[in-house]
């Protein structure tokens, strides 16, 4: 009996391991992609190449030299091909480090794309809208959609963040996890379907700033862009979000300072971490790779208890993210 389960768990871990990359295809509805290495060119295939104006080459998240672009957060942008991004479903995905936020009542833009009357853009906001958000035009109500974080981020930090667009709403993910907050702003969003961007009149796009105009640029640096005409599903994002991994991956049970239980488990998990603070957020995935429940940590001790009563009997594996580190541990749920 134990070689029986023992076997099954490496098929399930097979199972889990394979079917993850097989249901997120990346390169679907891929329109631009940059990767920033030592130039500003288009990977995708369809040659929207950028034209760069100021910035500068500097090491990316993992260290690597001429792998990123800084902004000056004066005059330093990167011009896009305006036409092919006018369309009424929309991902935008971009690795964001801010060297310094903007005084109180303002915002900049690492990325934006309108005109005149209109536009779609990631913002860094300090306003009602704090830290990292999104903001949409729309032909419809209400006239702008807006999401954002909701607090500050932290300066000289990397942070993957992910704004969608369909006929609904839009969406902002923040290293890997979706955002909750947008109630928290006069709720203004899509919500009755049917809604179509407004990009506005004369147009252009940009990375690092809004419509060339001297308030909006961002100081700080950009890696990784990548524009869809699509939105993006929350495990496509989490994908994205782990593409390029350049954190230390351990597993649970061989940090000796972290400790999950039950496993089994039937209704909740507890993980003991001596370090829990540095843990900003946590995702499930299920043995087909699907994303079955994920949020930011606020931890105030050294123990989270997660609940799993809206979970079918399986195997799955979570996964525990500090700014350096991925923590990972399969475990099971019984009945």
């Amino acid at each position: 009996m134990r070689m029986k389960l023992h076997l099954n768990f490496l098929f399930f871990s097979f199972l889990f391991a394979n079917i993850a990359l097989a249901q997120t295809n990346l390169s679907n509805g891929l329109i631009i992609d940059m990767p920033f290495n030592a130039n500003t060119k288009d990977t995708s295939g369809n040659q929207f190449h950028g034209q760069n104006n100021g910035a500068i080459l500097v090491a990316d998240r993992c260290g690597h030299p001429n792998s990123a672009f800084s902004f000056n957060g004066v005059d330093a942008y990167i011009e896009l091909p305006y036409k092919p991004l006018l369309n009424n479903a929309y991902s935008f995905s971009m690795w964001l480090n801010a060297e310094v936020l903007p005084a109180a009542g303002n915002y900049v833009y690492p990325f934006a794309i309108g005109g005149t009357g209109g536009g779609q853009n990631i913002a860094l906001c300090n306003n009602a809208m704090q830290g990292w958000s999104g903001g949409a035009y729309n032909n419809g109500n209400p006239t702008v959609s807006l999401v954002s974080a909701g607090i500050m981020p932290n300066t000289n930090q990397w942070y993957h963040v992910v704004l969608t667009r369909d006929s609904i709403k839009i969406k902002l993910y923040i290293d890997g996890v979706l955002n909750t907050n947008e109630v928290n702003y006069g709720n203004w969003n899509t919500n009755v379907g049917n809604t179509l961007p407004n990009y506005g009149n004369s147009g252009i796009a940009t990375i690092g700033g809004r419509d060339l105009n001297p308030n909006f640029y961002f100081k700080g640096a950009i890696d990784d862009v990548k524009i869809y005409d699509r939105p993006l599903t929350a495990e496509e994002v989490v994908a994205l979000y782990n593409e390029k991994n350049c954190l230390n991956i351990q597993n649970l049970s061989t940090h000796t300072q972290i400790n999950l239980y039950p496993n089994p488990a039937q209704q909740a998990i507890t993980i003991e971490l001596a370090d829990l603070e540095e843990v900003k957020s946590y995702s499930i995935i299920d043995a087909l790779g699907k994303v079955v429940k994920n949020a930011s940590i606020s931890a105030n001790g050294q123990l989270l208890n997660i609940q799993l009563s809206e979970l079918a009997a399986g195997i799955y594996e979570i996964q525990l993210r500090s700014n350096k580190t991925i923590y990972r541990k399969q475990f099971s749920i019984v009945n």
